[in-house]
């Protein structure tokens, strides 16, 4: 069981013993660099690749440039090398900067694909002419501002970021001894940034999957391209409880470090792990159900692919 460490003005003391913080420091770099290079491969088809012409791919486009944000300025580089060293190895004041990047960007992938679901299920419902290149960007906007107006409160002192539980890394605390103002934020990022959001993921994914069926009949005889929107439905339903199952076992580890007990070693490594390994969690899925995604992403290896007439597609709804 790992003692929760107790708010330093630098991460020290790691709870770890030398074996485990080699297992999970060897594990954040490998899945790191793994996450950062596939959603690298991800961003360059989706900017590339003319097959890869839907409004829908700007979605899926957006959710790849927030993991690998994520991966490159909030994950592996720092958390992996502290957790070798066995303390955090950047400063208080980069601690600071570090925890609000990982709360910028883990907030932004929640909004992401919580976007990125809900257009699912209304274009299950209509069609994709019902949503208009405006609201898409404005979509995308929206995830970006969320995720500032949630990760900026700590910053002035509602909430607070410092060392997570392994003593190694920074993150928000989540520690019972806050005070007021920390614990108001806390419930409200819990509720409404967690549990409405995974909600409306929910939701939206199983309206959007039980609608299939009814616009593919709706459809019939019409030049809307029915069969290219089941697989991105298929895309976004594996997607979602993909990415859930990864983030659960960080919400166990904040629910215990709640309760104010010890925390297990376990659940602080597959934690960790898991939220790491999550950024591989969309190119996987866009590689098993989308067939256009596979051409677009396999076909940059070997050969170059023209881009003519990319930006007319995304920028036109008629050529969409």
């Amino acid at each position: 069981m790992v003692e929760l460490p107790l708010h330093e003005s630098q991460c020290t003391g790691a709870p770890l013993d030398s074996a485990h913080r080699i297992y999970l420091g060897v594990s954040l770099i490998v899945l790191g660099t793994v996450g950062v290079a596939a959603n690298g491969w991800l961003v360059r088809g989706s900017l590339t690749s003319p097959l890869l012409t839907m409004k829908t791919h700007l979605l899926m486009l957006n959710l790849a440039i927030t993991c690998l944000g994520r991966g490159l300025l909030a994950g592996f580089p720092f958390a992996g090398s502290s957790t070798l060293a066995g303390r955090w190895l950047f400063g208080k004041e980069c601690c600071q900067f570090f925890a609000f990047l990982l709360q910028f960007f883990g907030m932004s992938q929640v909004a992401a694909i919580t976007i990125l679901a809900v257009e699912r299920a209304v274009v299950a419902r209509h069609s994709e002419t019902f949503l208009s290149m405006q609201q898409y960007v404005t979509g995308i906007l929206l995830c970006w501002i969320s995720a500032a107006v949630w990760a900026t409160p700590p910053l002035l002192g509602w909430g607070r970021y410092g060392c997570d539980p392994t003593a190694m890394s920074c993150s928000l605390e989540w520690s019972p001894n806050t005070d007021f103002s920390s614990s108001v934020y806390n419930i409200c990022l819990l509720t409404l940034g967690g549990a409405l959001s995974a909600t409306i993921m929910c939701v939206s994914v199983w309206c959007a999957v039980s609608s299939e069926g009814k616009r593919s009949l709706q459809s019939a005889g019409t030049d809307i391209d029915c069969p290219s929107q089941r697989v991105l439905t298929k895309t976004v339903g594996v997607l979602v409880p993909g990415l859930c199952l990864m983030w659960l076992p960080q919400t166990l580890l904040i629910f215990w470090v709640v309760t104010g007990t010890p925390l297990p070693t376990a659940l602080a490594i597959i934690a960790a792990v898991s939220s790491e390994a999550s950024a591989v969690v969309p190119i996987l899925a866009c590689l098993a159900c989308d067939k256009n995604m596979r051409k677009a992403l396999f076909g940059i290896l070997g050969t170059s692919t023209s881009s003519t007439g990319k930006q007319d597609n995304f920028l036109g709804d008629d050529a969409i």
